[in-house]
């Protein structure tokens, strides 16, 4: 079985893994980002992972339903005739969920505010312990499926949960959460991430604008360079300029905050800088560089946990 990913640095990703009727288990991780455009190269990858399992353990390949698959696929069948090929059925739901999301735009809203909620409340580790306190330690997300499957699978969940977040937003508990947004790292980390700024739902208070310049102000200590932060501030804002651009506004809601600014910093280089110095403070993920060999480990140890589960 293949599963492509791509990770924070956005290199495409394949997971190998191999089902027998006893488990499934992981097999290796393999960089794709120069290959997996290329047929011949992609067929090469698909047939050496053959090679080392053994044809003869071999009855089928699972693969999502790309066109580069498929015709990988097409030699790789012309050169093994007993195997079969299954396309994906998560690959296959994946893409009509995205075509759903296409053509209804009231739909597309709906997720985009339920996402802002949940980026929202999994940014704070205790205010994630608090909501789970209120749901029975249900997560609100279900991050092993595809990404538009997410999406769907979060709403069905913020709707079977309902009430009980009602009751979490109501709560002295989250009240305090909500005066957290005093402090003046978190006010600007909330500011400077494009997923809350771009949102109908943002909201930007007067202790929050002097959460941000006292930040600019004790973390930049050149004046002219505090000017040009604020002057590229407005752009920011406004979308003005590259932050306009289409494909800036169509990551703001994808990318991680700090791998959206990352990739578009050449006109306001100073903001830049500064922005990723917060939100790595503020909404940074784990960064730990995982070895093939513990990703391994770690792959299979959720795998076997998965199936003890059933």
């Amino acid at each position: 079985m293949s599963d492509g990913w791509s990770d924070q640095r956005k290199r495409t990703m394949n997971n190998f893994l191999v089902n027998s009727p006893a488990d499934t288990v992981f097999l290796s991780s393999v960089d794709t980002t120069d290959i997996s455009k290329t047929v011949q190269k992609l067929f090469e990858l698909l047939d050496g992972i053959m090679k080392k399992i053994g044809k003869d353990n071999i009855v089928q390949v699972f693969t999502d339903n790309a066109s580069n698959y498929k015709a990988a696929r097409k030699i790789l069948m012309e050169k093994r005739k007993r195997l079969f090929w299954t396309p994906c059925a998560a690959h296959c739901t994946d893409l009509m969920l995205e075509d759903v999301q296409k053509f209804d735009s009231l739909h597309k809203v709906i997720i985009q505010k339920a996402i802002s909620v949940v980026t929202y409340i999994y940014s704070w580790g205790t205010v994630i312990n608090w909501m789970k306190q209120l749901t029975n330690g249900k997560e609100l997300i279900r991050p092993r499926v595809t990404r538009f499957a997410t999406s769907n699978l979060t709403m069905r969940r913020l709707s079977e949960l309902k009430g009980n977040l009602f009751t979490f937003f109501s709560s002295d508990k989250w009240k305090t959460s909500e005066d957290q947004l005093s402090h003046h790292l978190h006010a600007v980390g909330y500011y400077l991430n494009s997923q809350f700024q771009y949102s109908p739902d943002f909201r930007s208070d007067a202790n929050i604008k002097r959460g941000l310049y006292d930040c600019i102000a004790k973390m930049v200590p050149e004046s002219s360079e505090r000017v040009k932060i604020d002057l590229q501030l407005d752009d920011f804002r406004h979308a003005n300029g590259l932050f306009g651009h289409e494909n800036v506004v169509l990551t703001r809601n994808k990318n991680s905050p700090t791998d959206w600014w990352e990739s578009y910093d050449d006109e306001c280089p100073e903001l830049n800088n500064f922005a990723i110095r917060i939100l790595n403070l503020t909404c940074n993920s784990s960064g730990i560089s995982h070895s093939n060999d513990l990703v391994f480990v770690m792959y299979n140890l959720k795998l076997k946990e998965r199936q003890r589960q059933k």
